[in-house]
């Protein structure tokens, strides 16, 4: 087994230096031809063999990944036995060649950030921004029209939910949705049209969130959270495991909702706020 991981980080390696080789040589030629030229060529000629290279180093990884690394498939699989594993290594290898050390320059840019989102395997309308590079699993990826993705965020398409254990699940946001800065989305996650989810939002896995929803700064979801249509979270809340919350339901800030629970739009929702109150020693009223 150590010399099949052993084998493999030098395949990485040799990928690295091919990737990183083919995207040197047209900058190489620009600032060599600079170079007889002189001044003042030569001074434009670093800084745009620079943005070259980085474009070019676009190209050759999202080619190197389209064509010779097969795609992400959703499913659970052991590190031990599952070959899938070792895909998804490469997977995220490549395109952190890209994205660690240059991820900033990429993203200020629409036209580069969506060349290579899409050559990375991301389904994506030109008309949406992404603007945080902590985005992994680009196969399991799938941004419509429209869609704002603040700063910071995370979204991923897996997640390790047992030492030993990878589970790969692609994440779907629709047309027309707002996600604030450092919200983290985590596999599985399924979001509809026209929602806003504020800053620090938080789902757990497999969640489904429906359309026209709108959930408050800093709320959390657990796992398998569904969400009907039109329904409102109040920031700073907890909603918990399995809890289904029913169209056209709105939860006051600071609630909590018990896993397994089922919210319709008929319930004392203002519970759910006066719970947590009492958890935090505040004794100001619940507003309805």
């Amino acid at each position: 087994m150590r010399i099949l991981e052993l084998s493999y980080e030098l395949m990485v390696i040799l990928i690295g230096i091919l990737i990183y080789g083919i995207a040197l040589i047209p900058p190489y030629f620009l600032v060599h031809r600079a170079f007889g030229l002189g001044f003042p060529w030569l001074v434009f000629a670093l800084p745009a063999g620079f943005y070259l290279f980085l474009f070019c180093l676009i190209l050759v990884a999202g080619t190197v990944k389209k064509l010779f690394v097969p795609k992400l498939k959703p499913g659970t699989y052991k590190f031990s036995k599952d070959k899938h594993v070792y895909v998804w290594f490469l997977n995220r290898s490549i395109t952190e060649y890209v994205l660690v050390p240059f991820h900033r320059f990429v993203f200020l840019n629409d036209y580069m950030r969506y060349i290579c989102l899409r050559l990375f395997g991301a389904k994506l309308h030109y008309s949406s921004v992404i603007s945080s590079s902590y985005i992994s699993d680009f196969d399991l990826l799938s941004f419509g029209k429209n869609t704002l993705v603040g700063g910071w965020s995370v979204i991923y398409g897996h997640v390790e939910s047992e030492p030993g254990t990878l589970i790969l699940a692609p994440v779907s946001i629709g047309d027309n949705n707002i996600i604030g800065g450092r919200t983290s989305l985590a596999c599985g996650t399924t979001i509809g049209d026209s929602n806003i989810l504020g800053y620090g939002v938080f789902t757990g896995v497999y969640c489904k969130i429906g359309n026209n929803c709108n959930i408050g700064l800093m709320s959390t979801l657990g796992h398998r959270v569904l969400m009907e249509d039109d329904v409102k979270i109040g920031k700073n809340s907890c909603i918990g495991t399995g809890v289904k919350l029913r169209k056209g339901v709105k939860l006051p800030d600071y609630s909590i909702v018990p896993d397994f629970t089922t919210v319709n739009p008929g319930d004392p929702v203002a519970n759910f706020r006066q719970a947590r109150l009492a958890d935090l020693g505040t004794v100001a009223p619940a507003r309805p």
